[in-house]
């Protein structure tokens, strides 16, 4: 959360709420009716696939920064959106909302893909000159322009 703090500073509020929604929507939407979902786990889902997600999209240095250390402090994440995951480690955990939370994740991260920081573009207002590499011979004046070539006396120049 701190790095949606740090660099969406305008749009945070947006993105916590429509991440918060969206995994609570899906979450109602995909999980079996006769279970509670109780906990804030499919928000750290969520969060998490929103700035990896983002870093993806915009090739920032400083994002993708950002989700590589993510991606090694919570990679074993990725285990809880599994079904079977819960019943491996012998806990009752809503793999359901941890889905949805990643899934909300990336739809909030592909809306607001022209927000926040975005891929550094270097020498973009400068036009490439077009340079003429068409060598004429018989234009001497070109010729001794371009490779500063100084006859010896007038008679040297044909």
């Amino acid at each position: 959360l701190g790095f949606i703090f740090l660099y969406f500073k305008e749009e945070k509020a947006k993105i916590i709420v429509a991440v918060y929604l969206l995994s609570g929507l899906l979450t109602w939407f995909i999980a079996n009716p006769p279970s509670n979902h109780i906990g804030a786990s499919g928000l750290v889902y969520g969060f998490i696939a929103f700035l990896i997600t983002h870093a993806i999209i915009n090739r920032n240095k400083n994002s993708t920064a950002a989700a590589f250390i993510l991606i090694f402090l919570y990679g074993s994440l990725i285990y809880g959106i599994f079904p079977d995951y819960g019943r491996l480690i012998g806990k009752n955990i809503s793999w359901e909302g941890h889905l949805s939370g990643l899934i909300a994740g990336v739809v909030t991260a592909w809306v607001f893909r022209r927000k926040g920081p975005q891929k550094q573009v270097y020498f973009q207002d400068e036009e490439e000159e077009e340079e003429d590499d068409f060598f004429d011979p018989n234009d001497n004046e070109d010729f001794v322009f371009r490779y500063h070539i100084k006859p010896k006396n007038e008679q040297d120049i044909p």
